[in-house]
């Protein structure tokens, strides 16, 4: 009975988009993550806070919330993690509306999938950076190199645009430094995220010039509202390091504020139905 009821559930995300779980076994994914500090939203630079009118061309990441003891600082990435194809995407004002044009970078991970093998390593709703190092070590031992958390250890800032060209950005590697630090974000990590997204994603996109988006500083939205559908579903939704068992793991689902658990194997090169990966990482305050 439970493989049938599990099969009807996973047949429901295939046909239907990516949708909640039912009410008795969706967990209340909390955070005691201060995002309602003054620094939430500035950019952090190579080892502190910026000015509140800094270049962001000078930053490595956003703040998105503070320790509760005001200690350390959690960034979030500029962008989804990213691979290069020939494709031209449209880029967004936080209305939606089309303000100019992205070329050359695909809106979706690296691989796509949590994992490619199954293992359960007891990743937790609450340090994604302690849940990343255990689920590259497990996947290590499988030979699976193809992990949304090996994509985040993996990430540093890089150039995009529609002027830089692929030597331009195998040659970008002024935050290289930061490579190793930035991890898969636990699901109460993420609630802190989807929290304050809509003030970051505001911010950040709104007052850009069309003209100097590509070329200047490229900010994806976090949960990306540009494919959502009329019933609110395909949407980007997000992978967190939080497990639900060995065969499955939690995301979260930005547009409609839903949390739900799929294979760890689900992916697809992109397109509706994939799930995107935004990284994360802490710095010291």
């Amino acid at each position: 009975m439970k493989k049938l009821i599990s099969f009807i559930g996973l047949a429901a995300v295939v046909l239907f988009g990516f949708t909640s779980c039912d009410k008795e076994q969706k967990p209340k994914f909390t955070t005691d993550l201060n995002t309602g500090h003054e620094y939430v939203g500035r950019l952090y630079g190579e080892d502190r806070v910026l000015e509140k009118d800094a270049n962001p061309n000078d930053a490595q990441g956003i703040i998105f919330a503070v320790s509760p003891n005001e200690d350390t600082a959690y960034l979030v990435a500029f962008t989804d993690l990213m691979k290069r194809t020939n494709l031209v995407y449209f880029i967004l004002n936080a209305n939606g509306d089309t303000v100019g044009v992205f070329r050359g970078y695909r809106f979706n991970a690296t691989t796509n999938v949590w994992s490619k093998s199954l293992f359960e390593v007891g990743a937790t709703d609450k340090d994604g950076e302690v849940n990343t190092e255990k689920i590259i070590k497990a996947a290590k031992e499988v030979n699976d190199t193809s992990t949304a958390a090996q994509a985040c250890r993996e990430y540093y800032k890089k150039a995009y645009g529609d002027t830089v060209s692929r030597t331009d950005y195998d040659r970008d590697t002024k935050w290289e430094t930061t490579k190793g630090f930035w991890y898969l974000p636990s699901m109460q990590e993420l609630a802190a995220l989807m929290k304050v997204r809509d003030r970051i994603n505001q911010k950040y996109l709104q007052g850009t010039p069309a003209s100097d988006a590509p070329n200047k500083i490229y900010f994806q939205a976090i949960g990306d509202k540009s494919n959502l559908d009329s019933e609110g579903k395909n949407t980007p939704a997000y992978w967190s390091s939080t497990e639900y068992d060995k065969e499955k793991a939690w995301y979260d689902l930005p547009a409609s504020n839903n949390d739900n658990y799929v294979p760890k194997t689900w992916g697809n090169e992109g397109g509706l139905g994939c799930i995107y990966v935004r990284p994360i990482r802490k710095v010291a305050l």
